[in-house]
């Protein structure tokens, strides 16, 4: 045995115990750099500032959300195929989360740059740049995913020599291609 963490137990307290030293980490950091914390004046600020701050976060919180569901329908869908078609949908998504790293990536960077140029006032160049982005997006996540396309069964091979969830997982990367460019769009 590698490590002690095993099973769901041994996961769920590796998570906490990094989360605690992030924690302490975060506040050594802070009481170090001399950044000062103020308690709000007024209970009206804060109730004012959380309710903007959650008109930009539940939208995202909730693309999040809608995401995750429908994993996890699809995937009881697939579960019900049987073991080989569950097989194949984990190796695909696997696969599948360093095909949009790129859109997602730059769809974090493009918000902040946007945020930027719209907070200055600078809207033409704002769309400009968000357009160019999607554009470029758009043409690296195809290129990406007509990689994965070629090395398919190359990758595939890494996590299986089983030719029935090779075969089941084949067909699904040509369809990723149209999701991948729905994905770029919706990620800048």
């Amino acid at each position: 045995q590698i490590s002690p963490v095993t099973g769901v137990s041994g996961v769920a307290l590796a998570c906490c115990c990094a989360n605690i030293i992030g924690l302490i980490a975060t506040i050594v950091i802070i009481k170090n750099t001399g950044i000062k914390l103020k308690k709000p004046c007024k209970i009206k600020t804060v109730l004012k500032d959380a309710g903007g701050i959650l008109k930009l976060g539940i939208p995202s919180g909730l693309s999040s959300v809608s995401f995750t569901l429908s994993q996890m329908i699809t995937t009881s869908f697939v579960a019900l195929l049987g073991d080989s078609a569950l097989s194949a949908k984990v190796y695909f998504t696997n696969i599948l989360s360093y095909v949009y790293l790129f859109s997602f990536s730059a769809g974090n960077a493009n918000a902040l740059l946007i945020g930027r140029r719209y907070g200055a006032g600078e809207f033409e160049l704002a769309d400009k740049m968000n357009m160019q982005l999607t554009h470029l997006t758009r043409i690296v996540n195809l290129i990406i995913s007509l990689s994965v396309i070629a090395l398919r069964r190359q990758l595939l091979g890494l996590f299986t020599g089983s030719e029935t969830i090779i075969a089941i997982s084949l067909g699904i990367f040509a369809v990723d291609i149209i999701t991948e460019q729905a994905r770029a769009v919706s990620h800048v």
